[in-house]
């Protein structure tokens, strides 16, 4: 993923990331989904913002997250881990994402800290 800044009004901040076009428009599929399923954004999942073609590439524009859950282990967590109270709420917060996976009927086959994004609030994705 690569950080953008989107220059309609009001200018934002956004992630983008490029796929194949067959790849890309399976996620796109799975995505909408799971934005459908949690139109109130309650249940900390990536919201795809929108996707275009460009150069035989599919793009997909994503909200705009800082780092992911393995940068924060290192950063937060060096040599000692992080915190309890920290860990709790990471967790609930998967659980909930995994919850609307299920509802979804979705497997999520790449699950790690690295797939896990986390907001400039420390909160998962």
């Amino acid at each position: 993923m690569r950080r953008c800044k989107i220059i309609p009004k009001p200018p934002q901040e956004a992630a983008l990331t490029f796929r194949r076009r067959k790849a890309g428009l399976k996620e796109i599929e799975i995505l909408q989904k799971i934005n459908l399923a949690d139109p109130e954004d309650k249940k900390h999942m990536i919201r795809l913002e929108r996707h275009f073609e460009h150069k035989g590439h599919l793009c997909m524009v994503f909200e705009n997250l800082s780092i992911n859950l393995r940068e924060v282990l290192k950063k937060f967590g060096r040599d000692v881990g992080i915190n309890l109270r920290a860990v709790r709420a990471y967790a609930q917060q998967m659980f909930l994402g995994l919850s609307l996976l299920r509802k979804c009927n979705i497997l999520h086959a790449d699950l790690k800290p690295d797939n896990i994004l986390v907001s400039i609030s420390l909160h998962c994705q």
